[in-house]
């Protein structure tokens, strides 16, 4: 067993005391996963609640990487969004250009309501931040960045972008980052 049971952190006489909580084999064997973060007990107690949790690919209709050919700022070819063109849980203006062959614009064009999600960014708080895309746009999207529809009779793109922005949100989304 792992040692990190659900004892809130307490300061006594100005001496913050370790949380931890205890975590069966089995479920290390199951999730295949040993890091301390994957249970941290503030995660935890969230998927103890008894709320009917599901995968986010299960609500998902389509889930799709970008393109990691190189970027411009000439103006030519598509305009590409990026981590930068995230911001309050929207996508803003793309700054920068890609060329692309036509037949791959075409697979990587984004719609109204995708949701972009950082995948990988060197940095743990930038791996998770979400963006829905509210306007049509002749735009693609880089490779570290994931484009997701959500179906619609299962969650809304904002609802879905939203959570994943809040404070539980973000927790699931740290619990599953692999740290490198």
């Amino acid at each position: 067993m792992l040692n990190s049971q659900k004892n809130k952190a307490s300061i006594f006489g100005g001496i913050k005391m370790a949380v931890s909580s205890v975590v069966p084999l089995s479920n290390i064997l199951v999730n295949q996963r040993m890091e301390a973060e994957y249970y941290k007990p503030n995660v935890l107690q969230y998927l103890k609640k008894k709320v009917k949790w599901v995968k986010i690919g299960s609500i998902l209709d389509f889930v799709q990487y970008g393109t990691s050919l190189p970027l411009n700022e000439e103006g030519i070819g598509y305009k590409i969004f990026r981590l930068n063109e995230i911001e309050d849980c929207f996508l803003t203006k793309p700054e920068k250009w890609v060329i692309l062959p036509q037949h791959q614009y075409y697979s990587l064009r984004l719609k109204k309501d995708d949701i972009l999600f950082c995948r990988t960014n060197g940095n743990i708080k930038y791996v998770g931040r979400t963006g829905v895309l509210k306007e049509d746009i002749d735009a693609v999207f880089a490779s570290y960045l994931v484009r997701v529809r959500p179906n619609i009779n299962h969650v809304l793109p904002e609802y879905l972008t939203i959570y994943l922005n809040t404070k539980i949100g973000r927790a699931f989304i740290e619990r599953q980052a692999m740290h490198s």
